[in-house]
């Protein structure tokens, strides 16, 4: 540790005091003791548990201690967020007011699995808020995310994390994994809270932390200890001096790509532009040819980013597989491990995953239509066939009637013992039936239905073991039920359900004599309490049944399990690059340790929390490189207090650096032109250069500056996610953006950013009014979604503006840095300066540059390219007459014909070659041979060939055209083809009749497109399933 002062006991004890924990109170049990899921007493404390901060400034005291306070911060980060609006909640009750959790109505339906776990099939029943249904769900109800269910008592909550939520925004179904031993009642309808932080990276991360000790912690020496000598890879015998072309590289670039490749755990930071994925590339492409270590693991924060980094790699090595999420990447699709699995040749391997895949996929099947049923049953909607339902043998002879479909219908809704029906009144209390449509009407068609969902619901009854049915119960159902609904809509099934409901079941053994005998002399009532019973003994059997199906899913599953994840071993060992995100690589730790990957490189370092890192690295790592930037965004933390308070939002990176463990920071950008760049440097960045590139850059087109702040006054207001809006900006920037498209841009070489989730929702909205076609595929995001991210023209869009001149994120050092360094030639924002440089020093430092070029005032300049006039514009309706993206003259620029564009001023086309050409009459007269005949055509366009006849008979007996003819200086006159002759004829058929068509056309070619003889033949033609088209 040579180097570094020992400040270590002196700092721990202060940071222990600012917490007022005692010596004792910091000897906390171990991980590996601790449970992972919030128990109910976490989320309903008063305060926060007592819990030590990260320590950001020297070494650790031990490993244990390291693993503690990663682990508790990790976690209560997660449970924070949840125990605030919880506590607001049972205090005020005002849900509106809550940031972090949304409440929903539910009821359960049956059980169910996934995987090796038990879980439940969930139905809202309430009404999803107009956020969730608008955005298509967005991040929110997906896999991993974690719910809490109540009946009555908020403190009985039941945890929940969801497994399977496909089409849930149609359907508002669900699949919910809950812990082994809890049982839901099917007959209450709970409130679930959706807690919108998401569960599955924490589960992921905490659940490595607990299996971590000392013989599978990696990187010790650095991590905890600190380390500043870094050694040699154990692998390398000697310093390597690299086999690459360095001439490509800047100073800052080769001194890291040594460093990289020669040093055991080394730190690389990338300002923006500095091209850190292009040198990490170059890194991983040398390692590939001077090492046998392999394989090599890639790790990136995003799965953008990973696509990129994997794509870079292809044109040196092919082997390489990707993990987790599908990739929208079509080349990095190929290399996903199901696609790498298909492409193996191993039979025996094949034949073994797919034998236990399909006694899987059986048991799953069999497990949906079990579940199918008991869900069918559950509606309320379907009436189950006597015949199916358990009655008992002694029941009187008459009993027997109801086995049929019919009068087991017209038993529970109209049949008397005479054959009359119920009278209205009777009928009307649980099934009015209204407006036009007759009681007869009704009966024929739910007797049709009836009859086939029973025969399916028999299929799956006497073939139990059956598992490919001749239909899936659930979607023939669904699909049945919908036509009875539109067809009777006049009926009301929530009345009858809901009678029903009050219905108590009724024992046998409280049937009179007769009733016994003869179930048509029961009153209707009793005959629903009846069937309710007997309904209530088919589903019990269900239940046993499910219970059966869903212990042969799991038995499945974990024999399936048992011959994949070795494959997925087998897979990467053959490799030479894996790649995954963090929370895939915490996902899939046991392979990672199976494997032993010797070397590791995690791209986007500086956003990925410490124990993500920690998580996707393992022992067997004998080099680590990580590349980030701790200047730009830090890692996404829930809880503010557990941020800075407990700065669990330091990184790994940030926390090396910070320690003063070597980092090679690369200084020249290629992104940003010159006064782009000059927001960041020196203010951000002080030793930070441009490359020369940067300033060749042309001017954007149709804006009289390539940078602006455009100060305003405009009020923000809260949007509906606790977040904010700012709409003069959002229409004004989406005006902007149009007019941007008018001056020729492309819509994906613009991209409008804003600081605030709520005003990235606002613009969605109002950008499905634009006119302009392509303003839709222009990319709207957030900044904090846009890290690592550039493009060529970036809107900017800031939102905050208020009297108490409050700026929010816009005070965040790291999060103004990402936002202002993402264009590379133009950078428009809007906002008031006034109330930022009130209150960030950054902010005034921008100022001065700003006000220094001439970059920031309440109106914008437009110059149009033909004119160069400037148009001053701060509004949306100062764009109404800027129409076609230029000023408000006519064009009248002189065209290459001479003829001048009589258009308004357009930015796009102004060479006048695919949109604005003259479209004056052409006055040339092109045919030699008939110098007296003008051209048809358009100025713009070519000179139409002379259609003057020539008088000379072609074979056909027609006069040739001029066309027709040669008339080059040697052979003037040359007919050039006899056989094509374009006069138009009307020639009749073989089948007699008469198709107009050119002469040339020879009629045995066209015996077959006779379209009166192909319609007359398509009317007779009857399709059945074995038709062929």
């Amino acid at each position: 540790m040579a180097g570094r002062p020992a400040i270590l006991p002196s700092l721990l004890a202060r940071q222990l005091a600012d917490l007022s924990l005692s010596d004792d109170e910091t000897e906390l049990p171990l991980v590996k003791d601790e449970v992972i899921y919030p128990t109910t007493a976490e989320i309903f404390a008063e305060k926060r548990p007592k819990i030590l901060p990260n320590i950001v400034d020297g070494p650790y005291p031990s490993l244990e201690k390291y693993l503690k306070i990663q682990y508790d911060l990790l976690r209560e980060d997660f449970i924070g967020p949840l125990r605030s609006d919880l506590t607001n909640f049972e205090k005020y009750g005002n849900k509106n007011a809550l940031q972090n959790i949304k409440f929903h109505k539910v009821v359960f339906l049956r059980k169910g699995a996934k995987h090796e776990k038990s879980c439940y099939y969930a139905h809202i029943v309430s009404q999803l808020d107009q956020n969730l249904r608008a955005t298509g769900g967005s991040k929110r109800l997906i896999p991993g995310s974690f719910v809490l269910f109540y009946y009555e008592n908020l403190r009985d909550v039941v945890c929940g994390k969801i497994e399977d939520s496909e089409n849930i925004f149609k359907y508002k179904r669900f699949l919910v994994s809950l812990h082994p031993d809890t049982v839901m009642d099917f007959d209450k309808t709970y409130t679930m809270i959706e807690y919108t932080v998401f569960f599955e990276p924490y589960h992921c991360a905490l659940k490595v932390l607990k299996g971590m000790s000392r013989d599978t912690f990696p990187m010790e020496r650095y991590v905890v200890e600190l380390n500043l000598s870094v050694n040699r890879p154990s692998y390398r015998k000697r310093i390597s001096t690299s086999t690459s072309d360095l001439s490509t590289f800047n100073k800052s670039q080769s001194d890291a790509f040594l460093n990289a490749l020669n040093k055991e755990f080394v730190l690389i930071q990338g300002p923006p532009g500095t091209g850190k994925t292009f040198l990490g590339l170059e890194i991983v492409k040398n390692l590939l040819k001077t090492t046998s270590e392999y394989p090599l693991l890639v790790v990136t924060y995003k799965n953008h980013a990973l696509d990129q980094f994997l794509e870079g790699l292809l044109d040196d090595t092919k082997d390489i597989i990707r993990f987790g999420a599908q990739s929208k990447n079509p080349k990095v699709s190929k290399l996903t491990a199901k696609h790498q699995r298909n492409e193996q040749n191993d039979e025996f391997r094949n034949r073994t995953i797919d034998s236990c895949y399909g006694k899987y996929a059986d048991a799953e099947t069999r497990l949906k239509q079990i579940g199918s049923h008991l869900e069918i049953i559950n509606t309320g909607e379907v009436v189950i066939q006597i015949s199916i339902l358990p009655l008992p043998v002694s029941l009187g002879a008459n009993w027997n009637q109801l086995k049929n479909y019919t009068t087991n219908i017209e038993w529970l809704l109209f049949k008397t013992k005479d054959g009359g029906d119920l009278q209205r009144e009777t009928l009307s209390l649980i099934h009015p039936i209204m407006k036009n449509k007759t009681i007869l009407l009704f009966m024929s068609t739910i007797r049709t239905l009836q009859r086939e969902i029973n025969d399916a619901i028999n299929d799956v009854e006497v073939n139990p073991t059956s598992i490919r049915t001749r239909t899936k119960l659930g979607e023939f159902s669904d699909e049945k039920l919908e036509k009875l609904k539109t067809f009777v809509d006049n009926i009301d099934t929530g009345k009858l359900k809901g009678y029903m409901s009050t219905l108590p079941p009724l024992h046998i053994n409280q049937l009179t004599a007769d009733e016994y005998e003869d179930p048509f002399k029961m009153p209707l009532p009793k005959r629903w309490q009846i069937y309710k019973t007997f309904l209530k003994g088919h589903v019990d059997k269900l239940h046993v049944k499910i219970d059966s199906a869903i212990a042969d899913y799991k038995k499945a599953y974990m024999r399936f399990d048992s011959v994949s994840s070795p494959d997925n071993i087998r897979l990467m060992k053959k490799m030479k690059v894996i790649g995954m995100t963090t929370t895939c690589a915490a996902r899939m730790r046991d392979s990672l340790e199976s494997v032993k990957f010797p070397i590791v490189v995690i791209e986007e370092a500086a956003e990925v929390l410490e124990s993500h890192v920690i998580s996707a690295v393992t022992k067997d790592c004998k080099h680590l490189i990580l590349i980030g930037d701790h200047k730009q965004l830090r890692p996404a933390v829930a809880d503010f207090e557990v941020e800075t308070k407990y700065r669990l939002g330091v990184s790994l990176f940030e926390r090396m650096v910070a320690n003063g463990v070597e980092c090679h920071t690369l200084d020249v950008q290629h992104r940003m032109r010159p006064e782009i760049s000059s927001l960041i440097v020196p203010y951000i960045y002080p030793t930070l250069k441009d490359h020369e590139s940067v300033k060749k850059y042309p001017d954007v087109r149709g804006v009289a500056g390539n940078m602006f702040f455009l100060h305003h006054e405009q009020p923000e207001s809260n949007s509906g996610e606790c977040s904010k809006e700012n709409k003069h900006e959002a229409d004004f920037l989406l005006k902007f953006a149009e007019y941007l498209l008018q001056n020729g841009y492309k819509p994906e070489e613009i991209t409008i950013l804003s600081a605030y989730l709520g005003q990235v929702t606002t613009l969605h909205r109002k950008r499905r009014s634009c006119s302009h076609p392509g303003m839709q595929q222009i990319p709207i995001k957030s900044v904090d979604d846009y890290q690592g991210e550039e493009n060529k023209i970036i809107l900017l869009s800031l939102v905050r503006n208020n009297e108490e001149s409050k700026i929010g994120f816009l005070s965040n050092e790291k999060r103004v840095c990402v936002a202002l360094s993402r264009a590379r030639e133009g950078l428009y924002i809007m906002g008031n300066i006034k109330h930022l440089t009130s209150r960030s020093r950054l902010w005034k430092d921008i100022e001065h540059t700003l006000i220094s070029q001439n970059d920031v005032g309440p109106k914008i300049s437009l110059k149009c390219q033909l004119h160069n006039r400037i148009t001053h514009v701060d509004s949306c309706k100062d764009f109404d007459h800027l129409e076609q993206g230029g000023c408000r003259r006519k064009c009248m620029k002189e065209l290459d014909c001479g003829h001048v564009c009589p258009q308004q001023c357009h930015g796009r086309d102004i060479g006048h070659i695919a949109e604005y050409f003259c479209r004056e009459k052409c006055e040339r007269y092109p045919c030699r041979a008939h110098p007296k005949v003008r051209c048809t055509s358009l100025c713009s366009m070519e000179c139409a060939r002379c259609e003057a006849s020539i008088d000379h008979k072609l074979t056909c007996g027609h006069l040739a055209k001029c066309y027709m003819f040669t008339l080059d200086e040697d052979r003037i006159g040359s007919l050039k083809d006899d056989s094509h002759c374009e006069e138009v004829v009307d020639m009749k058929l073989n089948c007699n009749h008469n198709k107009i068509l050119k002469c040339y056309l020879k009629f045995d070619s066209l015996e077959k497109k006779c379209h009166e003889c192909t319609n007359k033949t398509k009317k007779h033609v009857r399709f059945t399933k074995n038709t062929r088209l």
